[in-house]
């Protein structure tokens, strides 16, 4: 009865790799030596890997063909070696984890597309504001040449008004 979820549930194996204990009665007294049938990563797996302590993502039978994340803790009872066996479907384990990922991924995704749209409008802004200001010059360039024609046609009215005034 020793679970980590709703859906998962421990498995007790004896030193023969018979199964003592599991929540599907078909598979108590089951020999795993006997049927190599744990996968992980789709190859076959020795039933020694349930005696050591690890962890691991395996599939097979034992698991009603789904994967399952297991930790297998071995240890010694009155001398005699057992491993006590918790299994925990991988949707239940992993399953939020790659959830949040992708939704971690899918955020930064906007994050990077917000924060280039908004260089794009900084940039543009920039562009405009030069743009703006390149006119400006031109005006004011403009405006200079036409105040010192104006400047240079009053001194040559003023030196011609001079010239008569003297002559006369």
């Amino acid at each position: 009865e020793a679970r980590i979820s709703q859906n998962s549930f421990t498995m007790l194996l004896d030193k023969e790799q018979k199964i003592i204990s599991h929540p599907n009665p078909d598979y108590i007294g089951k020999s795993l030596n006997k049927t190599p049938i744990i996968t992980k990563d789709n190859k076959l797996l020795p039933a020694g890997f349930l005696y050591n302590s690890n962890t691991g993502i395996l599939s097979g039978p034992f698991f009603n063909e789904k994967k399952y994340v297991v930790a297998c803790h071995p240890f010694l009872f009155e001398g005699v070696a057992y491993s006590l066996v918790s299994c925990a479907p991988y949707e239940d384990i992993l399953g939020p984890i790659s959830k949040t990922s992708s939704l971690i991924f899918m955020l930064a995704g906007s994050s990077l597309m917000i924060i280039v749209a908004g260089l794009s409008y900084f940039f543009f802004l920039f562009h405009q504001d030069k743009k703006n200001w390149l006119i400006y010059q031109e005006e004011v360039q403009k405006e200079t040449l036409e105040r010192k024609f104006a400047e240079h046609s009053l001194n040559e009215t003023q030196d011609t008004f001079l010239t008569v005034l003297n002559s006369i």
